[in-house]
């Protein structure tokens, strides 16, 4: 409810929620839900202006955070603190906060639009104190992350669309099939008919064999050749009805194939956005380093050095994940 009412900032509703949440989790013993919700009352508080409010709620929630153990956790209360000096224009200090934050989940795998966010808010902070370039590297990366999780939700549109589409063609072969079931009943019926018919005509033909014994030959041969026709056109149908299910079968082969070309493309294409993005912004860094090596600022070359080595290793990394995908 809190998310929700974040979503439509309302901060009074947003602050309500997450101290409820706050109270629940207590009552639990959910010490890492405590913290989370902690921060997002805080953030709430610093979008009404609530400055020293929204502090004191970091300040309770991070004591937990750091008894949890867990990265994400402290990101959020280091994250809502910055955001709350950055509200109170206290961009330098909200700085450390924001650094401090991605320093605790550079090792995890967590890019999804709150870290995007924070980029952008980073961003924002380099500005207003007059370091540009690093404005405009937090921006690149919030750019990257951005696009990444846009590439994630078009592949995620795409395997919804692709499993309907292969929804609807199991339909038609579910159809079909019941299609092939209803004429070979049919055929069953109609053999039934015909069976009933030849024992009218030889019981017939018995009957007026004394005095129709030439005709009731005729008549029998033409029986015979009647009979040799329909066990023909009986045998072409069934011949057909074989043909048809051989065809369903290979169809549905081809659906599985699908199935599994459509996961197999989702599993490589999430690492390989992230092995494209980051070699991009690694490729510009590298420019960046020059520029720097040539202006003989050797302090800021070699922290571009040390953001390169980090995009490398995440490059590594996402390239082992697909690699491992492939094998």
């Amino acid at each position: 409810m809190a998310s929700l009412y974040s979503a439509l900032e309302d901060w009074e509703q947003t602050y309500t929620y997450a101290m409820k949440a706050v109270e629940i989790a207590r009552e639990l013993g959910d010490i890492p839900i405590e913290a989370a919700s902690y921060s997002k009352a805080a953030r709430a508080k610093a979008n009404l202006n609530q400055y020293d409010e929204a502090k004191l709620l970091i300040r309770k929630g991070m004591a937990n955070a750091e008894s949890s153990g867990q990265p994400i956790i402290i990101c959020q209360l280091n994250n809502a603190l910055g955001f709350t000096l950055m509200r109170e224009g206290n961009y330098r200090e909200a700085i450390q906060y924001y650094e401090k934050c991605l320093g605790t989940i550079k090792d995890t795998d967590s890019f999804d639009l709150s870290i995007s966010a924070l980029y952008s808010e980073l961003a924002t902070c380099y500005e207003n104190v007059g370091e540009y370039e690093k404005a405009l590297s937090s921006y690149k990366n919030y750019a990257a992350i951005l696009d990444s999780v846009r590439s994630k939700e078009n592949i995620q549109k795409f395997t919804e669309q692709t499993m309907t589409f292969e929804f609807e063609k199991k339909q038609a072969l579910a159809n079909a099939e019941q299609d092939i079931k209803d004429a070979e009943a049919e055929r069953i019926k109609n053999q039934q008919y015909f069976r009933m018919i030849i024992l009218g005509i030889i019981l017939l033909t018995v009957g007026l064999i004394a005095f129709l014994q030439y005709r009731g030959k005729q008549e029998k041969q033409k029986a015979n050749l009647s009979l040799q026709r329909q066990k023909f056109k009986v045998e072409n149908t069934l011949s057909i009805l074989k043909s048809t299910q051989s065809q369903l079968i290979q169809s549905e082969k081809m659906a599985s194939l699908g199935e599994l070309t459509a996961g197999i493309a989702h599993e490589i294409q999430n690492p390989l956005n992230f092995v494209n993005n980051f070699s991009e912004f690694s490729d510009e860094l590298v420019d960046e380093m020059n520029e720097e090596l040539e202006k003989g600022d050797i302090e800021e070359a070699k922290a571009i050095g040390k953001d390169l080595k980090e995009n490398l290793a995440k490059i590594n990394h996402h390239g082992k994940r697909a690699d491992a995908i492939v094998k």
